[in-house]
């Protein structure tokens, strides 16, 4: 790298994700250290319980490490780890089969001021896929594409299952506010 030189985050990661398949574990801790809080916040959004987020965060980047030679790089490398986050918590959610029982202590996003405890119960009492798709929207920021790779499907898909999604959560926190 020339110093001085402005380079992407995607770059840095990619650029971490090669030296990780060379061999060079101390890439990989950049990456986990990077990722490490985005990735428990977003596990604590869908689980509603730091212990399994502890767990799902630590199952994520075990994963990762162990598929990071199938990252193909047509997302970004947070993208990937998004969706491997997202399917560690609905495995564990699925086998648990409970819904979560109390408000997540997470780093809410200036772009949601207004997340109070009525918005935690709606957003919980919604399935498992639901409400992972919205903290991946709302919490995480991803976009469009972002998102369509995260689940694996076209962004016409993903622009649908986001609206119904909208839909579901509007329905349950109208019930949760009266």
């Amino acid at each position: 790298m020339i110093p001085g030189l402005a380079v992407s985050k995607q770059d840095q990661d990619m650029e971490l994700v090669s030296l990780v398949r060379e061999g060079d574990d101390a890439a990989f801790d950049a990456l986990f250290r990077k990722y490490k809080q985005s990735i428990f916040n977003t596990c604590l959004a869908i689980l509603g319980s730091r212990e399994d987020a502890i767990d799902a965060t630590q199952n994520t980047f075990i994963r990762a490490y162990k598929a990071i030679r199938s990252f193909r790089g047509e997302a970004s490398f947070g993208t990937w780890l998004y969706r491997i986050a997202r399917n560690v918590c609905l495995e564990m959610l699925r086998r648990r089969k409970t819904r979560p029982v109390s408000v997540p202590e997470i780093d809410i996003p200036e772009s949601m001021p207004d997340c109070n405890e009525k918005v935690w119960e709606a957003l919980l009492d919604l399935s498992p896929e639901v409400r992972s798709l919205l903290v991946l929207v709302y919490f995480r920021g991803l976009s469009g594409a972002e998102i369509a790779h995260a689940l694996g499907c076209s962004e016409g898909a993903a622009r649908t299952r986001l609206h119904r999604a909208r839909q579901a959560f509007k329905e349950r926190y109208e019930e949760v506010i009266k």
